[in-house]
């Protein structure tokens, strides 16, 4: 999408090309749960003010050495070594300038997660952000069957024919394919832009890091021949966007004279492994359109969207993306980031493609179903042509327009030629209509009647279906789009029932001048009322702005409003009276979690049992994680465990698979804040293990949260957790705990140590602040189990998966140091538990811990000793309001009543 603003977004899956081939149905892609990202590698980059440090080799920084060392750090590399700094830190319309000169990978060999190794990251100044790299896997079935009878009919449907009368494309734009390659043997794919500085003679003449680059680039294999192999996808993009048109031969590209720069971007396994550098080096060639016809369920983050904003405002390259072939309202990314052009699917009577992906981040729609292109020979003689399906097809003949309209208009930038394309399109998503056709064959049956209903995807097919003669042709108007949202509650972020919300940004103008300027909000979700909707900007000149910080939208979610539910808001553009095309924002409002940031803490507790985060896989780790005094995160993962045999123990910790989890936890009651005052905050819900399936204990749990600001109970939250039996029949030898796996600042130097008095656990970095602990605060003698998480000096080992046996062990099993074994430390977690109990029907257990956070170990023993004191007082208090009859005698009381 365009639009500059992606807010609170969930996302899930593996990246893939998106394509399917006409077959006998929709083609299935299909996913491995190991493919989602490459193992021991991470992305991350260092912060502007630390770059100096940057060396040949890495950086000069001890933290950073002292982790690789651990990591066991294999390769550390520039992943754009042939980059330097911007002169400067915006464009000449005040974008910011992106510098891929400070971003780099890691491949390591521990087994070390990679999430630990990017919390370490995190943990040190010199590093702005670190990410998983992401991959991509193209599956598919290949199809030998014949083209329909009119073929390429989207050059009906766009008006390729009438808008090339007008403009045939200039030899000097290029079209970067980021793909499988091209087939240069083919007749119909010479049309390929020549680096006529760089010819072949095993010298880099143009000083660009490539040597020989003299038709496109292999970044896998990191040589000049960017000839397919299989997959033959690429060759298809390719030829919908610039198979060479005129000549005689098979079919016309949509781009006419424009030409393409093949970019080689799938290793031997079909996996995309360089797509986002694709992006950079079409950029750097100076290709003025990219297209990227894949696309994925994971984000990856910061650096993804650094990728696109390097294209679009560095070089001034419009990237053209494939919106996703899964049928729903998923997001893809790189469509999904800031400044990409997201492409779905329509047929041949621009309904949506069955197969589709729709949302209101789509940008625009083309035809992508049954789509005649170019074949690769494949060492035949002959070349072949062949019918292909999915929104991978439909983002080149976008990206064909785009170069047109680009050579027809060299004045505009790639986003005014993005808003171009957007605001002469034809709308199609409220399009309802019978079609009679008596010339088409569906599924080799003749059919005259064809029904067309795409009132279900209102306002989920982008701006419309591209024309290109209207690109060409139609009048200038007005192109207004948000970046720099603000929304605010004026609270916790967390955007809950009853809130109030206040929504902002910035205005951007990118094409004709836009008069008496009328700007509202609206939202169809029933769950949210919208009181403050209009904002009045006048008149915003072309490549101008207007903003609405001091007279922000206001939203109010409704006590109907569910759980984790996203809520569409439309932004709605009109200029002189006139409707201009619209956009959307989708924002995640009433999480199923809670953030405690009442004091030097802040936690987030999530309504299924753990801390830190809601979920613990990769990309859906939403939450605060732990932190002290608003440094960066100190836990990987911490929560609630509870078993009463070596098969039968329920928690949604570390799973039995190494980088899995379970899931045995569900909410009953949703975390809700019961009261904040001054001084105090609570808030409480429950769970029950019924997701454990025949392996559940049959529990129910109430947990309870709470936190102070007064002095010298600042440094703490307390977590109770009262389990009930809701059952008929007796829990027995039942044993639970608190487990928290707290990694400080580099976690494989972290030691474990235990304070019997205090009941206090405590994880530490020797010589560094600060210093983290859990605590047993109930009158009970608690076991305590110090993991070194790699199995050290006869540990239980949690690094190659927590089974059942070894939970069950560890929560009736002392060990009361870790991490002491090395000369340097490990990676160690903690367990502090009580049992056996006994639970008849509605019996309760209370077990009540305090997580504490200290800048050394006399101040955590302190925090201890008022943690202790106010649980204390808080009993005396209860027990004494449970029973109002209670009589104490003497009174006053000598000694401690309970």
């Amino acid at each position: 999408m365009l639009s500059f603003i992606r807010i609170s977004l969930k996302t899930r899956g593996i990246i893939f090309i998106l394509f399917a081939i006409v077959f006998t149905g929709q083609a299935q892609i299909t996913s491995k749960k190991d493919q989602n990202y490459v193992h021991k590698s991470i992305i991350f980059k260092v912060a502007a003010s630390y770059a100096h440090l940057q060396h040949a080799e890495g950086i000069a920084d001890e933290s950073f050495n002292e982790l690789m060392d651990d990591i066991k750090a294999e390769e550390i590399v520039k992943i754009f070594p042939n980059h330097t700094p911007p002169s400067g830190r915006f464009d000449d319309h005040g974008n910011p300038l992106t510098d891929l000169s400070r971003i780099w990978e890691i491949k390591y060999s521990t087994d070390i997660s990679e999430q630990k190794v990017i919390n370490a990251l995190l943990n040190m100044e010199v590093i702005e952000y670190a990410t998983l790299r992401i991959i991509h896997t193209p599956f598919y079935i290949p199809n030998d069957s014949s083209a329909l009878q009119a073929k390429q009919y989207q050059l009906d449907l766009i008006k390729a024919w009438q808008a090339w009368d007008i403009h045939q494309g200039d030899t000097g734009i290029f079209i970067g394919i980021i793909d499988t390659g091209t087939d240069f043997l083919h007749p119909d794919l010479g049309n390929y832009t020549i680096n006529y500085d760089d010819p072949v003679d095993g010298v880099d003449n143009d000083n660009d890091g490539y040597i020989d680059n003299y038709r496109g680039w292999d970044l896998v294999n990191n040589t000049n021949n960017a000839q397919t192999g299989t997959p033959q996808h690429g060759v298809w993009v390719t030829g919908i966007a610039a198979a060479s048109t005129d000549n005689g031969v098979g079919v016309s590209g949509t781009a006419f004279n424009c030409r393409y720069l093949p970019v080689k971007v799938v290793n031997d396994q079909y996996i995309v492994s360089h797509g986002y550098e694709g992006i950079v080096y079409a950029a750097d060639q100076g290709c003025q359109v990219i297209n990227c016809s894949w696309g994925s369920k994971e984000s990856s983050g910061q650096y993804g969207q650094d990728i696109i904003n390097y294209a679009t405002f560095n070089c001034d390259a419009l990237v053209v993306v494939a919106g996703g072939n899964d049928n729903n309202e998923e997001l893809f990314w790189p469509a999904s980031y800031d400044n990409a052009m997201g492409v779905a699917a329509s047929d041949w009577y621009d309904r949506k493609a069955d197969f589709s992906t729709y949302n209101n981040l789509i940008d625009i729609i083309a035809p992508g179903k049954n789509i005649f292109g170019t074949y690769g020979l494949v060492g035949g003689t002959q070349p072949l042509y062949r019918t292909v399906n999915g929104t991978s097809f439909s983002a080149p003949v976008v990206a064909g327009v785009a170069a047109i309209t680009r050579s027809y208009y060299p004045g505009l930038s790639a986003l005014q030629i993005a808003e171009r394309l957007r605001t002469t399109a034809n709308q199609i998503d409220m399009l309802q209509q019978t079609v009679y056709d008596t010339t088409f064959l569906q599924n080799d049956t003749l059919i005259d009647t064809i029904t067309v209903n795409n009132l279900p995807y209102q306002g989920k097919l982008g701006a419309g279906r591209v024309n290109m003669l209207n690109a060409l042709t139609s009048p200038f108007t007005p192109a207004i789009r948000v970046r720099d949202m603000v929304i605010d509650d004026h609270n916790d972020g967390l955007f809950r029932p009853g809130d109030t919300l206040r929504i902002s940004g910035t205005f951007y103008n990118y094409l004709d001048t836009a008069f008496n300027t009328l700007i509202t909000l609206s939202s169809a979700n029933p769950n949210v009322i919208v009181p403050g909707s209009t904002f009045n900007a006048g008149t915003i000149n072309t490549l101008d702005y207007a903003a609405n910080h001091n007279n922000p939208f206001t939203i109010r979610l409704l006590s109907s409003v569910g759980y984790n539910e996203r809520v569409s808001l439309k932004i709605s553009y009109f200029s002189n009276g006139m409707a201009l095309k619209e956009e959307y924002i989708m924002v995640d409002v009433n999480p199923d979690y809670e953030h405690i940031r009442f004091n030097n803490i802040a936690l987030t507790v999530s309504a299924n049992s753990r801390l830190g985060y809601s979920d613990y896989a990769p990309f859906k780790r939403h939450g605060l994680g732990f932190s002290y005094k608003n440094h960066t995160n100190l836990l990987s993962c911490g929560g609630l465990i509870a078993g009463i045999s070596m098969a039968k123990v329920s928690d949604n910790i570390y799973g039995p698979v190494q980088g899995a989890y379970d899931y045995d936890f569900t909410p009953l009651t949703y975390l809700a804040t019961d009261s904040i005052t001054d001084h105090q905050y609570t808030a409480s819900g429950t769970f029950t293990d019924a997701l454990a399936g025949t392996n559940k204990i049959n529990i129910d749990v109430k947990q309870e949260l709470m936190a102070w600001n007064t002095p010298g109970n600042s440094n703490y939250v307390i977590l109770r957790y009262t389990l009930t039996n809701p059952t008929a029949s007796p829990i027995t030898n039942l044993y639970t705990g608190l487990f928290a796996d707290f990694d400080v600042l580099n976690s494989a130097r972290n030691h474990t140590g235990y304070n019997t008095d205090k009941k206090l656990a405590y994880t530490f970095k020797p010589g560094f602040a600060p210093y983290v602990g859990m605590q047993m605060l109930n009158n009970l003698q608690p076991y305590h189990y110090a993991f070194d998480n790699n199995g050290n000096n006869g540990s239980i080992n949690i690094n190659d998966g927590f089974i059942s046996i070894e939970k069950y062990d560890a929560l009736h099993t002392n060990r009361h140091q870790a991490g002491v074994f090395n000369a340097t430390g490990n990676d160690v977690s903690d367990m502090i538990s009580a049992g056996p109990f006994t639970m008849l029907t509605n019996d309760t257990i209370v077990l009540t811990y305090a997580i504490h956070a200290a800048d050394n170990l006399l101040l955590l023993l302190q925090s201890a000793d008022a943690a202790q004191a106010k649980y204390d007082g808080i009993s005396v208090q209860q027990n004494i309001s449970r029973n109002p009859a209670m009589e104490i005698w003497p009174n006053p009381a000598k000694e401690s009543t309970f």
